[in-house]
């Protein structure tokens, strides 16, 4: 395939494995909604906890502001 990457060999093979990654994904898809179904059942809290997971912390204060702030408080 290296040899000649517009061959129709090439196309054709790279054709399968987009299928075959399209299908693998909606598997994966499906069970992972199935897993969430049978948690949902059995632990109510794992699957809120898996379903809406906490929001990264953003830091909203730069460094300078801290020490600024620091400085105020320690003197």
């Amino acid at each position: 395939m290296k040899a000649n990457p517009n061959s129709h060999a090439t196309k054709h093979q790279k054709s399968k494995l987009k299928i075959l990654f399209k299908k693998k994904i909606k598997i994966w898809k499906i069970a992972k909604a199935q897993h969430m179904c049978v948690l949902a059942k059995v632990d109510a809290f794992s699957f809120w906890k898996k379903y809406q997971p906490r929001a990264p912390i953003v830091d909203k204060i730069t460094i300078a502001m801290f020490l600024k702030g620091f400085h105020k408080l320690v003197g």
